[in-house]
């Protein structure tokens, strides 16, 4: 087993934050900067961006902001290559950015469609491409990708966000098995609902979301964040934030007919009516 690392671990270090503008991106920033990281913050949402570093600038050992589409080749290409000639390099990457877009398949606009797979999964496949060989150079340091419990069992109407999901956590597992020799360590976030901006209005989630959420309440971001560092720092490479996500991932190992089961009843799915 690999020894821990330190409490100090990510003191000096750079870090890059995909998706840091808002939700756990902003709140992995925050804890990072108080750990006396370097931080490269990227996302779209540059007045978020900019108040964030506004408000951890004087704790942060350097902090800059780029604004990077993920779902773009040459963005995310020259975004990285303005960060490895900032700092040297990097010492790890932090994949928190993502989308959410529901609705019936038949009726899923196909822009919708191509945008959720771009930024979902396409966009974290380009920024782990263009950052893992820094990564590899130096031979440490680590990758988080963050998934969800939802890719367990698609469910109906937001099936296309579980399918990006699910894409995520077979990159990981690749990705811990090709970095692994070069030093670098790889962990995979499988949080359940989370409360952010992309959750705040539940009518547009499906009934099983919905249903789930009443009753056993959202992951705080800060929770999320906290539990990445601290897996980062143990070697694991799955971590499972909050005891929502240790049931449903215990529910799908030991009985994944049973998950079957409650992602059907509570999906609310309809028939034609004639």
């Amino acid at each position: 087993m690999k020894e821990k690392r330190g409490p100090d671990y990510f003191k000096g270090k750079t870090v890059v934050v995909n998706g840091a503008a808002s939700g756990v991106g902003a709140e992995v920033a925050r804890q990072l900067a108080k750990e006396g990281a370097r931080l490269a913050l990227t996302d779209v949402q540059q007045d978020l961006l900019e108040s964030l570093r506004d408000e951890i600038k004087g704790t942060a050992a350097d902090v800059e902001n780029y604004n990077i589409d993920i779902s773009k080749r040459e963005a995310v290409v020259t975004g990285v290559e303005q960060i490895v000639h900032r700092y040297g390099g990097i010492d790890g990457l932090i994949n928190t950015a993502g989308i959410l877009l529901t609705g019936p398949f038949h009726e899923f606009p196909y822009e919708k469609l191509e945008k959720i797979l771009d930024v979902n999964l396409k966009g974290i496949a380009l920024m782990n491409r263009a950052c893992v060989p820094h990564l590899m150079k130096k031979r440490a340091g680590f990758l988080v990708i963050t998934s969800s419990v939802s890719f367990l069992h698609g469910a109906p109407i937001k099936f296309l966000y579980d399918c990006t999901k699910a894409g995520l956590y077979a990159m990981s597992q690749g990705l811990q098995l090709e970095l692994e020799p070069w030093g670098v360590s790889v962990h995979v976030v499988l949080p359940f609902m989370i409360k952010t901006a992309m959750t705040e209005d539940l009518s547009n989630m499906p009934p099983l979301a919905t249903t789930l959420a009443e009753r056993t309440g959202m992951t705080s971001p800060g929770m999320v964040a906290h539990m990445t560092l601290k897996g980062v720092r143990n070697h694991q490479f799955l971590i499972l934030p909050g005891r929502e996500a240790k049931y449903m991932w215990r529910t799908y190992r030991f009985s994944p007919k049973v998950l079957g089961w409650v992602t059907k009843k509570f999906s609310g799915v309809k028939g034609p009516e004639d």
